[in-house]
């Protein structure tokens, strides 16, 4: 797995998410990704509280401190009005 996560890490995945990865069945030594999740929407089972803390603050951070590879990911905040 660790050349997979290389190679994944090298992709340029966002950097605050948490990726489940596992062997395909039937392919003797060959990852993939199950699935991504948002940092604070991830089951943090066995994970170790100060990683786990560490990514869900990287992701909560003011956007003016954003590199540019996340930026393209930003969302604009919604405006909310009440009725």
């Amino acid at each position: 797995m660790p050349a997979f996560a290389a190679r994944l890490a090298e992709a340029g995945p966002p950097s605050a998410i948490v990726v489940d990865v596992g062997l395909l069945s039937g392919e003797a030594g060959r990852w993939a990704v199950v699935e991504a999740n948002a940092a604070w929407a991830s089951g943090h089972d066995a994970c170790d509280p100060d990683g786990t803390l560490d990514v869900v603050l990287r992701a909560a951070r003011p956007a003016t401190e954003f590199d540019t590879a996340d930026r393209r990911l930003l969302r604009p905040v919604p405006e909310v009005v009440r009725d």
